[in-house]
């Protein structure tokens, strides 16, 4: 593509040449991410996202693993750097990889909160909120209902039934 736009401008049947080569050249790049999309997710991002469900389910819940539910952590899981890793997470699964994060986590909340044994504030530790307020903000960013009303508006069974299965 520098060639041919860099002074002086190639003749026709040289811009012709290099014009079908990059061409040539996007449409077998465009090939390879459709084959690696389809392949799944790389190992790298593959290996975080398995840490991340394993510490979001761990049962009772993991304190080491849940303090490294974060960007700079994920990428050393996965081996890379945390530029790196965000792209590649950011191509395989379609969002930021601290996007993904908080909707799984608050996932995994209303999972918890449809329970009823927990109270609110575990349920806000045990997904590694240490602040209940800030938790209960980003829950109703979530779901535009705070952890308590989510449970008395019987959201809490739609995500059971879900959850089960059925």
């Amino acid at each position: 593509m520098a060639r041919l736009l860099a002074p002086p401008l190639p003749a026709a049947g040289e811009a012709s040449a290099l014009t079908y080569r990059l061409l040539a050249t996007l449409v077998d790049g465009a090939r390879a991410g459709a084959l690696e999309h389809a392949a799944g997710p790389p190992a790298g991002v593959a290996k975080a996202l398995e840490h991340i469900q394993a510490a979001l389910h761990a049962e009772p819940p993991d304190a080491e693993r849940l303090a490294e539910l974060d960007v700079p952590a994920l990428a050393r899981i996965a081996d890379l750097s945390r530029a790196h890793f965000s792209r590649r997470f950011s191509r395989a699964v379609g969002m930021a990889p601290g996007e993904y994060l908080m909707q799984e986590r608050m996932r995994r909340a209303a999972e918890l909160l449809a329970r009823r044994d927990a109270s609110v504030k575990a349920v806000a530790l045990s997904l590694g909120f240490y602040d209940p307020n800030y938790f209960a903000k980003a829950f109703r960013r979530a779901f535009g209902l705070s952890p308590r009303e989510f449970r008395s508006s019987g959201m809490y069974l739609d995500i059971r039934r879900h959850g089960d299965g059925g």
